[in-house]
């Protein structure tokens, strides 16, 4: 479906599709990738040019990550594990561009129930965590970090990354990311605070819970009250309210993000 998808645009399209596939690529690797002087003329080509641009980064010695905890990363969240970073890169073009009914995992599957692959499922909510996080923080971070009255832990004492609502394979992922991050804790014990807390703040975006990117406390609430009118935000409120309780492996939930990125955007706008 992508290769028809692809053929059908023009070359302002292309470069268009080029463009949104790697910003989302940037935003759950956290990496630069260059643009092309033209366009291939083939989607398989496509995914092959930007292949090659995603290894050369992971050689660079300078590059300010580290390639070894990416690629681990990428190998968690591609459909085929033995060709991660191309699979990765389709997963991210079919996700961002065709209908769910219509992506891979939906026609060509051998599981009985969904979700058919759970790597893609995980690869989703990252995109979409990425968009969400962006407005949380300018919706929220700037009053959390300096008028909170319960730092410097604030709502991190509650143990938010995972309550019940997470699938194994999303817990490791947290843990994947937060050490992309630089994050090397060990946990011993009783936690008094969300692992993934850290003096810089959260050291995970990108696979926080519902629960956790859903919670507001009350004095949270009323600045935001304050802040805009309930014209614009009490659907958003709404929508946080309905992602709270998902489970991540339904389409429910992307319906619940989906809604927290329109009616957030509405906001930040």
């Amino acid at each position: 479906m992508m290769n028809q998808y692809y053929d059908a645009l023009d070359v302002d399209r292309r470069r268009w599709l080029f463009e949104t596939v790697t910003a989302q690529i940037e935003a759950v690797l956290g990496l630069d990738i260059d643009t092309p002087a033209n366009m291939p003329g083939q989607y398989s080509a496509f995914v092959d040019d930007l292949c090659e641009r995603v290894n050369v980064r992971f050689e660079e010695k300078s590059c300010g990550f580290d390639g070894g905890a990416v690629m681990q990363f990428i190998g968690h969240l591609a459909s085929d594990r033995e060709h991660p970073v191309p699979s990765f890169i389709h997963d991210v073009c079919e996700i961002q561009f065709l209908p769910r009914e219509d992506r891979s995992e939906y026609i060509c599957h051998e599981q009985s129930s969904k979700p058919f692959k759970i790597n893609k499922i995980l690869l989703e909510y990252a995109i979409k965590s990425s968009q969400i996080d962006e407005i949380m923080g300018l919706l929220t971070k700037g009053y959390c970090a300096e008028s909170c009255d319960r730092l410097p832990t604030g709502c991190c004492y509650i143990l938010g990354y995972d309550l019940g609502l997470v699938p194994e394979a999303m817990l490791e992922l947290q843990r994947l990311e937060a050490k992309k991050n630089g994050w090397d804790a060990i946990v011993d014990g009783v936690e008094e605070q969300c692992r993934f807390h850290s003096s810089r703040g959260c050291t995970i975006a990108l696979f926080k819970s519902p629960a956790c990117i859903g919670s507001l406390c009350d004095q949270l609430g009323a600045h935001l009250e304050e802040s805009y009118s309930a014209v614009v935000l009490e659907p958003f409120l709404e929508a946080l309210a309905r992602f709270r309780n998902c489970c991540i492996d339904r389409s429910e939930v992307f319906k619940a993000m989906d809604a927290i990125i329109r009616t957030g955007r509405t906001l930040i706008l």
